[in-house]
Order: structure tokens, then sequence, then C-alpha cells
């Protein structure tokens, strides 16, 4: 379960959220299980963040950092990560069918296994 300020913080805008973890480099965001689907996380500092369960698809995480983020189990479908940092992230068990900007270095960085939908890389 989502902590209920963290995700108050997340719908303040990346400016804010981004201003919050510089601020505060010690706490581990807590976003799991909620649904977040559609939205421009371009920019965004999600590292170390846990996203567990929670619906992404359709959001796009150009340039974000996501080096260490928990997305096992997430929805992630028609996702962008057009230039995102995923290194170490945990896709495990994630739905990434359809996501676009995504690179095979990228995918061989983050943290995978057989329940992971990877996207057509081509």
């Amino acid at each position: 379960m989502a902590v209920a300020k963290h995700l108050e913080y997340l719908n303040r805008g990346t400016e804010f959220w981004n201003e919050w973890r510089t601020e505060n480099p010690r706490i581990r965001p807590v976003l799991t299980g909620v649904s977040l689907t559609n939205r421009d996380f371009s920019g965004i500092n999600f590292l170390k963040a846990n996203l567990s369960g929670s619906d992404l698809s359709g959001s796009t995480f150009s340039s974000a950092n996501c080096r260490y983020t928990d997305f096992s189990g997430c929805s992630l479908h028609d996702a962008d990560f057009t230039s995102a940092n995923i290194m170490l992230a945990d896709l495990t068990g994630a739905n990434l069918s359809g996501a676009k900007g995504l690179s095979r270095t990228q995918i061989e960085a983050a943290l995978t296994d057989p329940a992971t939908e990877l996207p057509d890389l081509g």
C-alpha cells in the first residue's frame, strides 16, 4: 500500500517531487499498488522508489532516473522509457509489452525473470 504523503507529493508534479527527493535523500518512497496510468514522469527522480504492483501503463518516463526502482509486478505496457536510466531496476513479473524507448542494453542492465513480459525490441 502506498504511503499517502508520498502519493500526495507525487501528485504535486515532477518539480515538487524532485525537490522533495533532493531534500530527503534517505527516504525510500513507497507508491505500491496504485493506479498512475497515462502520467508524464519525464525527468522524475524515482531512484530506489518502490512502485511494485502499480499500474503505470501508458506513462512516460523519458529521461527519468529509475535506477534501483522496484517495478516488480507492475503494468508498464505502452510506457515510454526513452533515455530513462533503469539500471538495476526490478522488472521481475512486470508487463512491458508495447513499451517504447527501451534498448537491449537497458533491459540487460535491469533485473528481469521469466515472468517479465518484454516489448519487441526488433
